[in-house]
């Protein structure tokens, strides 16, 4: 759960206005999910997690960034907690309205 609330705070809202980045709530998500991260986690995990984190710097602002490799993540995850994803869909297009939808597919 604390992956999901720091990701989606990282998402734009047109609808808050706030500055750029996570706010300490957030933040303190991402750091309890990494401590569990670090109990639980296997290392393929541990090791995809870093190469979102790392892509999501490299690349910080970018939706379509944030969404690709989100979604990428989200899947090892569930994956780890014993889902069978078919990798038909985008997970994370589910938080977009249609148009976005649209969009991330173009």
């Amino acid at each position: 759960m604390h992956f999901y609330n720091s990701f989606f705070e990282m998402m734009p809202n047109p609808h808050k206005k706030r500055k750029v980045g996570l706010t300490k709530e957030a933040l303190e998500e991402m750091i309890l999910f990494k401590k569990g991260l670090m109990n639980w986690g296997s290392e393929e995990l541990i090791q995809k997690f870093l190469e979102y984190e790392k892509n999501i710097a490299e690349n910080e602002g970018k939706v379509n960034v944030l969404l690709t490799y989100g979604d990428s993540f989200l899947k090892d995850l569930r994956k780890e907690l014993g889902f069978k994803d078919k990798g038909k869909a985008n997970i994370m297009s589910i938080i977009l309205n249609p148009d976005a939808r649209k969009e991330l597919s173009s």
